[in-house]
């Protein structure tokens, strides 16, 4: 008789810890009923936890950005946030952006912010690119030296300096605070981008102008450009309308794209590897997209074999 007591104690331990897993389990399962009050009590934190994560400021900008999005235009507060506000956000950026690239920079961020706030399971997923092997459009050197000829008559010299920059050394936007006064005196700039240093070259007759320029400027102004990422691709806007150019195509960016172009252009595929050194990749394919050209390029290639 005691034995049977025994299993039934047994019996009932495995159904109370079973009855405490299925509990645990539905509560992990439960997605948090959220307003766009309770989004933006997570927002206040939000920051913290990305500089506590070591994100750069330019990501957590764009992760902010996203997060800012999704509350202020799809978030309510009489309404939990739920499924139907993500896809109409997802369709929403679908005919808003072009670029592939763009649309999930934005579904990134978003996820990012919905698993901060526990709400994992609503996450939307990326758009999948076309693998296109050609560039809808890019910079050409002709309209490369129109922008930065205007910029320069315009005595927007700090436009016209972060113009020449990106597009003779590939530089990133976020890296010209880099190209200090002190840095230019050598003829190659140390640039971190994200915890990894890489030396820059700086080509000859730019390094030398860029010197010239400094010995003229104020003794407490340290950088060669400075403007923030806002003026710099609003002046591009303003500068590519002068010129009668597509503004489209003309971002800080395009500016990298328009330099791993011509690199191997003139320099030819052997020389990818060193290009891939210059832009800080850690991939020669990853620098294989910045060398793409458009089916204009290609079609004009082709031609000239004829």
């Amino acid at each position: 008789m005691a034995k049977k007591n025994k299993n039934l104690n047994k019996n009932s331990k495995r159904a109370f810890l079973q009855a405490q897993l299925e509990a645990i389990q539905k509560e992990l399962d439960e997605v948090p009923e959220l307003t766009k009050e309770d989004l933006l009590e997570y927002l206040e934190s939000y920051p913290k936890s990305l500089h506590e994560s070591e994100f750069a400021d330019s990501t957590i900008k764009v992760y902010m950005r996203g997060a800012k999005k999704l509350i202020n235009e799809y978030s309510s507060f009489d309404d939990f946030m739920s499924k139907d506000d993500l896809i109409q956000l997802k369709q929403d950026l679908l005919e808003e952006y072009e670029a592939v690239s763009t649309i999930n920079s934005y579904i990134t961020s978003v996820n990012r912010f919905l698993f901060y706030c526990d709400l994992g399971d609503l996450k939307i997923s990326k758009v999948k690119s076309q693998n296109d092997n050609t560039l809808p459009h890019r910079i050409y050197e002709h309209e490369y030296k129109r922008m930065w000829m205007k910029a320069k008559a315009l005595e927007n010299m700090n436009l016209y300096f972060a113009i020449r920059i990106m597009g003779e050394t590939g530089v990133r936007v976020n890296e010209l605070p880099s190209f200090t006064v002190a840095a230019v005196k050598n003829n190659f700039v140390s640039v971190d981008n994200k915890g990894k240093v890489r030396r820059v070259p700086l080509p000859g007759p730019l390094g030398r102008e860029i010197r010239t320029f400094t010995k003229a400027l104020d003794k407490d102004v340290d950088k060669v450009v400075n403007l923030e990422y806002r003026q710099i691709y609003d002046g591009l806007k303003v500068v590519a309308g002068m010129c009668k150019i597509n503004k489209k195509k003309v971002k800080p960016h395009a500016f990298r794209h328009y330099f791993g172009f011509n690199f191997v252009n003139k320099k030819g595929e052997l020389k990818l590897a060193q290009l891939s050194d210059i832009l800080g990749h850690s991939s020669v394919e990853t620098t294989r997209v910045y060398t793409r050209g458009t089916l204009e390029d290609y079609l004009k290639s082709m031609e000239d074999i004829r």
